[in-house]
């Protein structure tokens, strides 16, 4: 609800003082009255004024300056002014009075009725200049309200868009990886099936004339074909289950020297002797619960890697150790090692060190370790040195089997 319209009345005499307050009383406003021009401005400090009805001639300040006073305080638009006066002497006066903010003049006596008819425009004009001052407040509100929900909109459809931006990009990335998988897997494979196709043509064409050391070196070269090829089918099938959320860790009793004897075997039947391992261990009955799926891929794709990243006849090392709380397993090679620019880059599936391109692989191994490392709860730490070798720890959780 807006205030009453504020209404000055100001005149050194009192008689005429209470006519004035008993004609502009009949209106809905508040009144503010006054006997001197000083006496206006002290009640006046601060007051929007709507009109302001001053005698011209008055002591000590007369009505022309303490209008131009009260207006020179204002902020807003000039206050306006009906000046009373009992004599108009010329055109130049008048004007004075018009720039001292004067918007009309009454002679005295003053008529009650035309004060009442001049007061009346001016309080409407007031009140239409409130509403509409209202009006373009609500206006300004709305708009900042309504400004405030657009932003709003867009900021979540900025966030949604970024997103799918997002989700494509990933979309795009997955494709890439996939396609880039199938080339790898496909040329990884090629390899040991055609180990085999060469191995059987030999035995259908000379089977019968070979002795039987010739067909046993044949069996051989196909049965290390086909354990490479499992070995890569079981990459396969752990990355497959991974991408679909189906790699689960399923523990159960793993007895360590004889899963770490069986990787040894099955790197020797597939790369031969040409690197000699030294596996050791500090326990023979060092057994825990753990996933042994897991287990098994950790411990072939490691030494895998030592063998095939070490020159002919280096010695590897592989050993177990069992501490309190951990079983630690540690490789070590003398091979070509990772350049300290890709060791950031290690655990990135598909990448590949800059010293070995030209060595076969799949770029899988050691993200697949990691995620296996993560599955088993334990840690993974590689330390490398370039042309000297690497060295990596492998540490998972004991956990106690309770078997007597």
């Amino acid at each position: 609800m807006n205030p009453l319209p504020n209404i000055l009345i100001v005149d050194d005499l009192e008689e005429n003082l209470k006519y004035l307050e008993f004609v502009v009383k009949k209106f809905k406003v508040n009144l503010i009255r006054a006997n001197s021009g000083s006496e206006a401005l002290e009640k006046t400090k601060g007051i929007d004024i709507a009109l302001a009805i001053i005698d011209v001639w008055m002591p000590e300040m007369n009505g022309y300056e303490l209008a131009v006073k009260l207006n020179k305080n204002r902020t807003s638009d000039i206050m306006p002014v009906i000046f009373l006066t009992a004599s108009m002497n010329n055109e130049t006066e008048m004007l004075k009075g018009y720039n001292a903010g004067a918007v009309d003049y009454i002679f005295k006596p003053v008529n009650s009725h035309i004060l009442t008819s001049k007061v009346s425009v001016f309080i409407d004009l007031y009140n239409q200049k409130q509403l509409l001052q209202q009006a373009n407040a609500d206006m300004e509100m709305k708009v900042n309200e309504r400004t405030a929900e657009i932003a709003k909109v867009n900021f979540k459809l900025q966030i949604e868009s970024n997103e799918r931006q997002t989700v494509i990009e990933k979309e795009k990335e997955l494709n890439m990886l996939k396609s880039r998988f199938i080339s790898v897997i496909s040329h990884e494979f090629r390899t040991p099936l055609t180990g085999i196709q060469s191995s059987v043509q030999l035995l259908e064409r000379y089977g019968d004339k070979w002795d039987k050391e010739k067909k046993q070196k044949c069996f051989k070269t196909i049965y290390n074909s086909i354990r490479f090829t499992n070995l890569l089918l079981d990459d396969v099938s752990l990355i497959g289950k991974d991408e679909s959320g189906k790699l689960n860790y399923n523990p159960s009793l793993c007895l360590i020297k004889e899963i770490c004897r069986q990787a040894v075997d099955d790197l020797k039947a597939v790369f031969g002797n040409q690197q000699i391992i030294n596996f050791s261990i500090s326990s023979e009955t060092i057994e825990t619960f753990a996933d042994e799926s897991l287990l098994r891929h950790i411990i072939n794709n490691l030494l895998s890697n030592a063998v095939k990243y070490s020159g002919h006849e280096k010695q590897i090392g592989f050993s177990v150790v069992k501490e309190v709380n951990d079983i630690v397993f540690t490789f070590t090679d003398h091979g070509i090692g990772i350049p300290e620019e890709d060791m950031k880059y290690v655990f990135e599936p598909f990448h590949r060190a800059s010293n070995a391109e030209t060595i076969k692989g799949t770029g899988l191994g050691l993200p697949i370790v990691k995620r296996c490392v993560d599955l088993l709860e334990g840690t993974i730490e590689i330390n490398s040195t370039l042309n000297k070798g690497t060295t990596v720890v492998v540490k998972i959780p004991y956990k106690e089997t309770n078997r007597k």
